[in-house]
């Protein structure tokens, strides 16, 4: 049955006043603000480092390769020149390099020297203008357990408890035993003096004996050794169960005098030497976690790091958030770190079972290298990062390779060598890719609008003049980095101010998602060649339409009459007075009550909507007659619930 009135409001009919073109009686429109309003969200800062895979922090990105930080961390670059090679003139491992085993090392008048398995060897020298790999020092008859610099000249050599510790002089390449009959698994040189974990053959594993200059103090702890170490101007002892730091000095004091008689001539007490403090232990964790616990154990920025757990975790000792938290970096195993060019180099086995490097430059974490991971007895597995020192090439770092002879090497800052060439850090091939971008709003698509990335910097970076090319390119991706497409790419063929400041930009059409990831990528040099330049990425940007901001109601304004003897679209007259209708109009404005509402087009679309009046206006014609007669315009504005 047709609808005998223009609308329906609470099974009540009503008429709409005509309107006019200017002064429309009836108008139906959304509620809330239009589609069509582009946004943008952008990351104009790196500071952090990346795995932040989820867009929250605005400068923490998801994933690079070769990516390190420029600019103090407002920006970022291709980063960490490496390669993979047997340096000249250097001898074989008569010993295979395991991965499960630490290779002791240490600087000496900025020269590294390393032990694997039974063989001292020297690494090459700051200044060297010819052969700057390693060469063996020597050959000891029993297998070398740890090493520690000894009086700013040598080396201090443990064999366990298969021969006595050795002292071994730079100057004159000569090794002497250090004390006949002292032997030990870990050493390390603090104050200037001696100390190591007793492994004489009636030895007892929790003695530390120390060395007072003449004789040997002895201190206890109450679990096994597994290394000694010193950071943060401390000594650390690091077992299975806690971890004892230690701050004594050795210092001059008057001892009992053994010659000492009654009535004699020798006097009661003479002067001697002894240390000062002893071992505390300021982390109990009960049970040994995983056999790599503490493979990493150093200070760095002022604070202790160490893998613990499957992590680098780092150390706040006092405060209200003493104890240990986790940095960022996870892993199922690690293979050894160490801190080299401002950096902890640390080499893991990653969740994904890749072989990886990771840099740490205090705020966050920059993986460096990858490689799929070996086959379980395989070799391969970069492991036992050690710091070198410098070296007439400009590497930094040496990484070595479980069961060969060849090196990883890592150049993590711009040096020259011996004849003044810039050595840049500049890998062939970078990538940094940004978190999952959702602006805010992850539950909602997004049409995208417009991408793009900017690169800038005050100066030129790496080689200045350089005509090497380098390529960027921006790409982008709707589903998580399952595929990328292609963005805009620029190729600059020299290294000019103009060309450290560009932008890369694209339109896009049809991109519709939740969420964007942004990638850039740097070619910069060919493969296993270090690039001369880069320039720096400063910000990563997208425009974007929210589709489903407005909430999708109907809101009507209407004028209507309200009058006596009302006459429907069938020519019958209304039972109800006008009086009576626009009260109970007022009555549902001022109760908020929802009421059922037909609109205009009701006997085409049978759709009954719930409503409320958030608006209403009366007129009356004649306010004398209000009393007597009813006949109103009601102006109402209504919003669909």
């Amino acid at each position: 049955m047709p609808q005998p009135t223009d609308i329906t409001i609470n099974s009540a009919g009503y008429m709409i006043e005509p309107g006019s073109a200017t002064n429309p009686g009836y108008k139906r429109l959304q509620d809330g603000h239009p589609e069509g309003r582009t946004q943008r969200l952008a990351i104009t800062d790196f500071y952090g480092g990346q795995r932040r895979h989820l867009q929250l922090e605005r400068d923490q990105f998801g994933d690079s390769f070769k990516v390190g930080p420029a600019l103090g961390g407002q920006g970022v670059t291709a980063w960490t020149a490496m390669q993979e090679f047997i340096p000249p003139n250097a001898p074989t491992f008569v010993t295979p390099v395991s991965k499960s085993t630490p290779i002791p090392h240490v600087i000496i008048r900025d020269r590294l020297y390393f032990a694997v398995g039974k063989t001292l060897y020297q690494g090459p020298e700051a200044k060297s203008t010819g052969a700057w790999g390693w060469q063996v020092v020597k050959t000891f008859p029993d297998t070398i357990t740890d090493i520690a610099t000894y009086g700013g000249i040598g080396i201090l050599i443990c064999f366990g408890s298969a021969a006595d510790i050795r002292f071994w002089n730079e100057s004159t390449w000569t090794d002497v035993v250090l004390m006949a009959g002292e032997r030990g698994y870990y050493c390390a040189s603090y104050a200037g003096y001696a100390i190591w974990n007793d492994a004489r053959p009636d030895f007892r594993p929790t003695i530390i004996r120390q060395v007072t200059g003449g004789s040997i103090e002895t201190r206890r702890i109450d679990h096994d050794l597994i290394a000694i170490t010193t950071a943060d101007a401390e000594l650390f002892i690091i077992t299975k169960q806690a971890v004892y730091s230690y701050a004594g000095r050795v210092r001059d004091v008057m001892v009992n005098n053994p010659a000492y008689t009654v009535g004699g001539g020798a006097p009661p007490q003479i002067p001697g030497q002894e240390w000062s403090g002893d071992y505390t232990p300021f982390y109990q964790q009960g049970v040994f976690t995983e056999a790599d616990d503490f493979r990493v154990f150093t200070g760095f920025g002022g604070k202790i790091l160490a893998w613990i757990a499957g992590g680098i975790h780092e150390l706040t000792k006092t405060g209200d958030r003493a104890g240990w938290r986790s940095t960022g970096l996870t892993g199922l195993r690690c293979f050894g770190g160490t801190v080299s060019a401002g950096y902890l180099i640390v080499s893991i086995e990653s969740e994904s079972w890749y072989n990886e490097l990771w840099a740490y430059d205090g705020a966050g974490w920059w993986r460096i290298a990858q490689q799929p991971m070996p086959a379980a007895g395989s070799s391969g597995t970069w492991c036992n990062p050690v710091n070198i020192g410098g070296d007439g090439n400009g590497w930094n770092c040496y990484v070595f390779n479980e069961g060969f002879d060849a090196v990883l090497a890592l150049r993590l800052t711009e040096s020259r060598n011996f004849s003044h060439a810039l050595l840049s850090p500049y890998p062939p091939y970078a990538w940094l890719a940004t978190s999952m971008l959702d602006a805010g709003e992850r539950d909602k698509t997004k049409a995208w609008r417009k991408i793009g990335a900017v690169f800038a910097s005050p100066f030129c970076r790496g080689g200045i003049g350089s005509g090497q090319p380098v390529e960027i390119y921006l790409d982008y991706s709707t589903d998580g980095g399952h595929h990328w497409e292609f963005g805009a790419s620029l190729n600059m063929t020299s290294n000019t101010l103009p060309h450290m400041n560009v932008t890369l930009d694209r339109t896009l059409s049809g991109v519709l998602s939740r969420f964007l990831m942004l990638r850039v990528r740097w070619y910069c040099g060919f493969e296993w060649a270090p690039g001369d330049w880069a320039p720096v990425l400063v910000g990563l940007w997208a425009e974007y339409e929210v589709m489903d901001t407005p909430a999708r109601r109907r809101k009507w304004q209407l004028r209507i009459h309200a009058r006596d003897q009302e006459v429907d679209r069938d020519g019958a007259v209304f039972t109800r007075t006008g009086r009576q209708l626009i009260s109970e109009l007022w009555q549902a404005w001022e109760q908020d009550t929802i009421l059922p509402f037909r609109d205009v087009d009701y006997d085409d679309v049978p759709v009954q909507r719930d409503v409320r009046i958030v608006g209403i206006t009366e007129h009356v014609a004649q306010p004398a007659d209000s009393n007597t007669w009813g006949e109103s315009t009601i102006t109402l504005n209504l919003v669909e619930v």
